[in-house]
C-alpha cells in the first residue's frame, strides 16, 4: 500500500440535490481535504452519506446485508422522493465526471465535456471511495467477510483480474462437473447395456448357417451388409453431433479469447511513462482478436452448412438402405426354410448392430469422460493457484498496514479460514433429507476440506468416509448419494473457503484478537485502518461511535492530522474533537425548517457559534465544563 503523491487522489468536488425531498435544493461543495457534517437529529446529515453510498453506487450488499440495504433504500425513497441526486467528482489524474441518480434508476455518468460514458462508477476502475454508514464501523469489527473487503480495497486493481479468473474457472468447474455427471452416468448405462452382447453374439453363433454352398454364403453376406448399414446410420449419427457441437464450441471459444483478452488489459495502468510501448502491446492483442474472431465466425458459419447438407445425405442414405433391407428380408424368406428361426436371427442381428453401435458410443463417452476428468484437474489446479495467488497479496497488505499501526495493532490473514459458504452449503444440501446434520456438518467442516470431500463422493468411497467422519456404512453410503447429485457435487468442489483476517489489539503487554475484544475495542482495531492514507475519499457517518473521547483525539484526530493534505475525508460527526481538534477546512451545519433543511457552510472558525452550540451544548455548558475541570 504505497503512499498516494501529494495532490494525486480522488476527490468528490459537489454533491446536488435536486427536485422533491427533505434536502431539495440543498448543494455541497466539499473541500479536498476535511470536511464534517454537524446538525441536530432529524437535519438530514446521515441522509447525506447514503445519497452519496447511492450516486456512486455502493449500496450495501443485499447477499450480505440485506436489512442495512432495505433501511438505506427506503430512506432514500422519502428522502429524494421524485428528485434526483448528483455527484461530482475529480479522479487522480484530473477527468472529471458528473454522476446523477433517481431512486430505483441506475446512475447516469457523464465526462467533463456532459456526454455520456461506459463504465460503472461503481466498479473502482475510474474512481474509488469508501463510504461507511452509521453503525458500519461495527458491523465491520465482527464480520470477517467486512474485514476482508476492507483489505482488498487497497489492492482493488492486482486482484480484479485474479477474482475474474476465480470466478470463470468456478463456473466452468461447475460445467465440468455437469459434463463429469452425464457422461459417466452414460458410460454406466451403456455399459450396463453391452452386458448382453456376449450373450447375443453365442446365440448368433448358434443360429449361424452351416456349410459353404452359394446360398450360405449369400446369407452370411446379407447379414454382414445388415451390420455394415447399422455402422452407417451411427457414421451419420455421428457427424449430426459433430456439426450440431461445432458451432456451440467454437462459440465457447471466440467467448473465451475475448474474456482473456479482457482480463489483460484490466491490468493496464492508466497512466504511465511506458504508455507508448503498452499501447502498442495492446493493440497487436486486439489484432490478433480482430484476425481469430472472422475465422471462428467462419468456422461456425461452415458446420451449419454442414449439417443442412448432412440431412440430404441421411435422407439419400435411409432411401437406399430401404430397398436394401426389403433385399436382405426377401433373401431370408427365400433362404430360409425355418420361419421362427429366420425371425429370430433377424432379430438378434438387429440387435447386435445396435449394441455395436452402442459399443462404439461407449467409447466415445469414455473418451469424453477421460477428457472432461482430466480439464477438471486442470481446473481445480487453476483455481488453487489463483487463490493462492490472492492470499499473497492480502498478506502482503496486512503485514504493511502491521508494520503502519505498530505497536497498537497488528493483522495477518488466515488462509481458507473462513468456512461459512462451506456451512451454509452442507446445511442447504442436508435439509429435509432425515440425515441429522447438527454435529455432522461441524464434523465435516473440522476434517474434510471441500475438494477432499468431493474427491470421496465422487470415488464412491463409503470406507474412507466412515474412517474420516466416525460414520456408521449406512450413514456414510446416504451421505454419498445426496452429496453425489449434480446440482450439490458441481457447488462442493468450486464453494469458496475465505480468507479469514485476524484483527488483533495491544491490550497491555498482549495483543487480543478482535473475538476476544468489546465492541468499543473492535472498532478501535478497524478504525485505524480506515484512516490511513489512501487516494480514495472516505466518507463516514459518526465514526466516533463505540469510541471515548480519549481515543478519539489520540488516534481519529492524529490520523486526520496525518493524512489531511493527501487524502479527501467526509465526516458527519456528532464529536467536537473531530471538526475543531482536527481544524475542518469545511463544515457544514445542516438545520431543519420541519419540511425541509438548510445548510449553512464556513470553515470551523466561521461556523463556531454553530459548532459550541450543537457539538458542545452551548457556550454556558462549555464553561461550566472548564470551571469544573478547573481551567
Amino acid at each position: 500500500m504505497p503512499p498516494t503523491p501529494a495532490g494525486r487522489y480522488h476527490r468528490i468536488e459537489r454533491l446536488v440535490f435536486r427536485g422533491g425531498g427533505f434536502l431539495s435544493a440543498a448543494t455541497f461543495e466539499f473541500d479536498p481535504n476535511l470536511n464534517c457534517v454537524i446538525g441536530g437529529r432529524g437535519t438530514g446529515k446521515t441522509t447525506v452519506v447514503e445519497a452519496l453510498r447511492y450516486a456512486l453506487d455502493r449500496m450495501p450488499d443485499p447477499a450480505r446485508a440485506r436489512e442495512r440495504h432495505r433501511l438505506t433504500d427506503k430512506l432514500l425513497e422519502s428522502n429524494l422522493a421524485s428528485g434526483t441526486v448528483r455527484v461530482e467528482v475529480v479522479t487522480r489524474d484530473g477527468a472529471r465526471y458528473a454522476i446523477e441518480r433517481s431512486h430505483g434508476d441506475p446512475p447516469v455518468v457523464t465526462d467533463g465535456q456532459g456526454k455520456p460514458v461506459q463504465f460503472a462508477i461503481g466498479r473502482d476502475v475510474v474512481f474509488g471511495v469508501d463510504v461507511y454508514s452509521q453503525n458500519e464501523i461495527e458491523g465491520i469489527a465482527v464480520d470477517p467477510f467486512a474485514q476482508l473487503q476492507l483489505l482488498d480495497k487497497s489492492i482493488s486493481q492486482q486482484l480484479a483480474p485474479i477474482q475474474d479468473g476465480i470466478r470463470e474457472s468456478s463456473r466452468r468447474l461447475q460445467e465440468n462437473a455437469a459434463d463429469l455427471a452425464r457422461d459417466g452416468q452414460a458410460v454406466s448405462d451403456l455399459k450396463e447395456e453391452l452386458e448382453e452382447l456376449p450373450d447375443v453374439l453365442e446365440r448368433l453363433r448358434q443360429l449361424a448357417p452351416r456349410g459353404t454352398d452359394e446360398r450360405t454364403e449369400r446369407l452370411r453376406g446379407e447379414h454382414e451388409s445388415k451390420t455394415q448399414r447399422e455402422h452407417e446410420v451411427r457414421l451419420l449419427e455421428g457427424l449430426e453431433r459433430f456439426h450440431t457441437l461445432s458451432p456451440r464450441l467454437l462459440q465457447v471459444a471466440l467467448e473465451q479469447v475475448k474474456r482473456e483478452l479482457e482480463l489483460a488489459l484490466k491490468l493496464c495502468p492508466s497512466s504511465s511513462p511506458n504508455a507508448d510501448v503498452l499501447a502498442a502491446a495492446r493493440s497487436e492483442a486486439e489484432e490478433v482478436l480482430r484476425a481469430v474472431e472472422p475465422a471462428l465466425r467462419t468456422g461456425m458459419a461452415a458446420a451449419e452448412a454442414g449439417r443442412r447438407r448432412l440431412a440430404q445425405h441421411k435422407d439419400a442414405l435411409a432411401g437406399r438402405q430401404a430397398a436394401q433391407e426389403k433385399l436382405y428380408r426377401d433373401t431370408l424368406e427365400t433362404l430360409e426354410e425355418d420361419k421362427a428361426r429366420t425371425r429370430e436371427r433377424v432379430r438378434l442381428e438387429e440387435r447386435k448392430a445396435a449394441l455395436l453401435g452402442r459399443q462404439a458410443l461407449l467409447e466415445q463417452h469414455t473418451q469424453r469422460l477421460a477428457s472432461a476428468t482430466a480439464e477438471r484437474e486442470a481446473l481445480r489446479q487453476r483455481l488453487s493457484e489463483l487463490r493462492d495467488q490472492r492470499h499473497a497479496l492480502r498478506s502482503r497488505v496486512a503485514a504493511d498496514l502491521t508494520a503502519r499501526l505498530t505497536p497498537m495493532i497488528r493483522i495477518r490473514v488466515e488462509p481458507f479460514g473462513n468456512v461459512e459458504d462451506y456451512a451454509a452449503l452442507l446445511r442447504a444440501a442436508f435439509k429435509g433429507s432425515g440425515i441429522r446434520y447438527a454435529t455432522l456438518v461441524d464434523r465435516i467442516i473440522e476434517r474434510l476440506p471441500p475438494a477432499e470431500l468431493a474427491a470421496l463422493v465422487r470415488a464412491d468411497d463409503v470406507r474412507a468416509l466412515e474412517r474420516q467422519l466416525d460414520l456408521d456404512p449406512e450413514r456414510a453410503a446416504r451421505l454419498i448419494a445426496l452429496l453425489k447429485e449434480p446440482e450439490l457435487l458441481g457447488p462442493l468442489e468450486t464453494v469458496e473457503l475465505h480468507d479469514r483476517p485476524i484483527f488483533e489489539l495491544k491490550d497491555g503487554t498482549e495483543y487480543k484478537p478482535s473475538s476476544a475484544l468489546s465492541t468499543g475495542q473492535k472498532c478501535t482495531a478497524i478504525l485505524p485502518v480506515l484512516l490511513l492514507e489512501s487516494e480514495r475519499p472516505l466518507v463516514v457517518d459518526q465514526p466516533e461511535d463505540n469510541l471515548d473521547n480519549a481515543f478519539v483525539y489520540d488516534t481519529i484526530v492524529r490520523s486526520i492530522h496525518a493524512v489531511r493534505d493527501r487524502r479527501q475525508l467526509i465526516f458527519v460527526t456528532h464529536n467536537p474533537n473531530i471538526p475543531v481538534l482536527g481544524n475542518a477546512d469545511r463544515v457544514f451545519v445542516l438545520q431543519s425548517t420541519g419540511r425541509a433543511a438548510t445548510v449553512q457552510t464556513g470553515t470551523v472558525d466561521q461556523v463556531r457559534p454553530d459548532v459550541e452550540r450543537i457539538l458542545e451544548g452551548g457556550s454556558e455548558a462549555f464553561r461550566l465544563r472548564m470551571a469544573r475541570y478547573g481551567y
